[in-house]
């Protein structure tokens, strides 16, 4: 490659290092906000606790998430020895718009979701490269769902719209179960609920290492493919190290206010709330990874504290602050593809990408 295409490559490894960053404080705070607001942990140790579960997740959480990601878009067939510059900008277009949306919702302390925002820019870089047929819109998956891996964008967007249902229907039944079962215990029960959340919360940063982490994988297999610098489609163990320190380094960083919205604006919550929403939200990201289905750590866990709340009481839910986090969430598919979309045309009719 010329020195235009190195820098091509580095531009889209600098973003999707970036865009693993922002996914480490965007998602992650999700992750840490409920044992920070239940008093279990101090947000020093719950975020570096957070740190080092997380980065197991991302080294032991297999592949199959990768694999839905790296198909979302429709890129022309590789030829060993050819790089081609035009798949690794569409890819580093997707990852610039939704680094951008990431660092927009960051700025205003809305729990927005990473894996939205990569999709949204997948679809927005390659319809403005290459049209229509360069988006895999998942006619195959819609056609025998049943049968068929979670693939394409319908099959995407379902998962990333099933998932915080199933969050906040699966913490609101383990909350009304739990205060069944505690309905005579003591007060001194809280002190063994944070304890217990050590467990529950480590689980959980696991459970987001493995899922979130295969994204930026996938992406990073992509880029090397196209750059001729890699020849196989397997994530190589540099490449799950290079995202593991990126996601790490963002998760260290903190998103505070992001915390502070999921973990006291929604709803008040004690040690039996965050305890029943980690749960809930660890066994549906880990369905999710199984089936290869790319979902928000945040929109699950946002779900899941709506429901523990709605289980105590509907009233206690501030459901005026969901609703901005629903917008949030409506939103940022068609922004970060906006976004991409204009990053992308730059380089497509100005660098001729």
């Amino acid at each position: 490659m010329d020195a235009f295409g190195w820098a091509v490559v580095a531009l889209a490894v600098f973003f999707l290092l970036f865009f693993s960053f922002t996914n480490g404080f965007n998602d992650a705070s999700a992750v840490v906000a409920t044992t920070i607001a239940s008093g279990a942990a101090s947000p020093r140790n719950a975020v570096a606790l957070a740190a080092v579960t997380g980065a197991l997740g991302v080294v032991l959480g297999g592949s199959a998430v990768a694999n839905t990601i790296k198909k979302m878009v429709v890129l022309p067939p590789h030829t060993a020895g050819a790089p081609q510059l035009s798949a690794v900008a569409i890819v580093g277009a997707a990852l610039a718009g939704a680094v951008l949306w990431n660092l927009t919702t960051w700025r205003l302390g809305l729990p927005s979701s990473s894996s939205h925002a990569l999709v949204g820019g997948l679809v927005g870089a390659a319809l403005v490269a290459r049209g229509p047929g360069a988006v895999n819109w998942g006619a195959a998956w819609l056609a025998d769902p049943m049968h068929q891996p979670i693939g394409g964008l319908a099959g995407v967007v379902f998962g990333l719209v099933l998932a915080p249902a199933l969050g906040l229907s699966a913490a609101w039944g383990i909350h009304k179960l739990v205060k069944l079962a505690l309905r005579n215990a003591r007060f001194a029960v809280n002190r063994n609920l944070k304890r217990a959340q050590i467990l529950t919360s480590s689980v959980l940063s696991f459970a987001h290492g493995a899922n979130d982490g295969q994204k930026a994988m996938g992406i990073f297999v992509v880029i090397l493919l196209y750059s001729d610098l890699e020849g196989g489609e397997a994530v190589p163990l540099w490449v799950r190290a290079v995202v593991l320190a990126a996601i790490t380094a963002g998760t260290l960083g903190g998103g505070w206010p992001i915390m502070k919205t999921l973990g006291r604006r929604i709803f008040k919550l004690e040690p039996v709330h965050s305890f029943d929403s980690q749960i809930a939200s660890a066994a549906v990201l880990f369905g999710a990874t199984n089936f290869g289905a790319p979902v928000s750590t945040t929109h699950v866990v946002a779900a899941s504290v709506m429901g523990v709340g709605a289980a105590e009481r509907v009233s206690a839910v501030r459901w005026d602050v969901a609703k901005h986090i629903l917008q949030a969430w409506g939103t940022t598919i068609p922004a970060s593809a906006v976004m991409a979309g204009a990053i992308m045309a730059v380089l497509h009719y100005g660098a001729g990408l």
